[in-house]
């Protein structure tokens, strides 16, 4: 299971009382969280639930820029920061669509990037962009990074090219000159909430096995500033994940976890609510007689609750 993070006003079209977890709505790294029903979305497939976290903002927020930019097969996309959660997502869904994809990362990682999917990968900030391009014709910009090499990246976009953000993590303000703008006739696109069709297009590329989770470790919720550092630090690829509660009245054997990303305001840093389960100490209907108060109770306090327990449920009841 994964959530759709995204907490719509259906009487909003302009999608400007839309909150996000973590960001506009409390609850990225909560104990505690409640969610609409509808949010929960069954995944099916056979992956870990940790892996499962990966996916939800960073995913989403990829797949929300390559369709506001409209890539096809026929584009070329430049990818800088492909090390991130939405970077390494922005190489997998760019090649998914079938466009050649070239991702700018510390050299280091090159083969980390290459084994996503990239055509080609360049150093994170090449002097003469243009001059390591060669030939390449880029017709989209994905950016998550901003920052002083800005304008490089718009030099080297072809005539009627598109460029597409969600984030500037190296820096926010940048140099621009609008007649690259107008007279290359560019077009650029912001992306922050993403189309309603967006989270069910993932979860049919995910179950078809054509994206692929990025997991690079798991922290306790206790570790948050070790996660925290590591995040910062960016030595990795792909996205970091928090389990930030374990239930301490009940230990069964089994896990169960409600998955939810940290927001934009987190980045790759994702959460995954996690329970764990033991009956060894219970006869079967003492722990189905248990477990099933349990389940009420946290169910009528906790919308997705409901869902978990049911998971659960089927698990040790072979699926009855």
């Amino acid at each position: 299971m994964i959530t759709d993070n995204w907490l719509r006003d259906p009487e909003d079209s302009y999608n400007n009382k839309t909150g996000y977890y973590g960001s506009e709505c409390d609850g990225g790294f909560a104990e505690y969280a409640v969610l609409p029903a509808q949010k929960a979305v069954a995944v099916k497939l056979s992956l870990s639930d940790a892996e499962l976290a990966t996916f939800s903002c960073s995913l989403s927020t990829g797949e929300g820029m390559l369709s506001r930019a409209s890539v096809t097969a026929l584009d070329t996309v430049l990818v800088p920061g492909a090390l991130g959660g939405v970077g390494g997502a922005l190489v997998q869904l760019a090649k998914r669509r079938g466009a050649r994809v070239i991702a700018l990362a510390s050299e280091a990682k090159h083969d980390d990037v290459l084994v996503l999917g990239a055509d080609r990968v360049l150093p994170r900030g090449p002097a003469d962009l243009r001059g390591a391009l060669g030939e390449e014709k880029i017709t989209v910009v994905a950016d998550v990074v901003g920052g002083d090499y800005w304008p490089t990246l718009i030099d080297i976009l072809e005539r009627g090219a598109r460029y597409t953000c969600s984030r500037a993590i190296a820096r926010p303000m940048v140099e621009f000159d609008l007649r690259t703008f107008y007279l290359r006739d560019l077009t650029f696109t912001g992306s922050t909430v993403i189309d309603p069709e967006v989270m069910a297009n993932l979860i049919t590329y995910i179950e078809a096995g054509e994206i692929k989770p990025a997991l690079v470790t798991a922290y306790l919720l206790e570790e948050l500033r070790e996660a925290q550092a590591a995040f910062i630090a960016k030595q990795n690829t792909g996205n970091i994940v928090v389990t930030p509660w374990t239930c301490s009245d009940l230990s069964y054997e089994d896990h169960a976890y409600l998955c939810f990303s940290g927001g934009p305001a987190a980045g790759a840093l994702v959460l995954a609510v996690w329970w764990s389960f033991e009956i060894r100490s219970f006869g079967r209907d003492a722990y189905q007689n248990r477990n099933r108060c349990w389940c009420h109770r946290l169910g009528r306090r906790h919308t997705v609750g409901a869902h978990i327990c049911a998971r659960t449920w089927a698990r040790h009841s072979g699926g009855s």
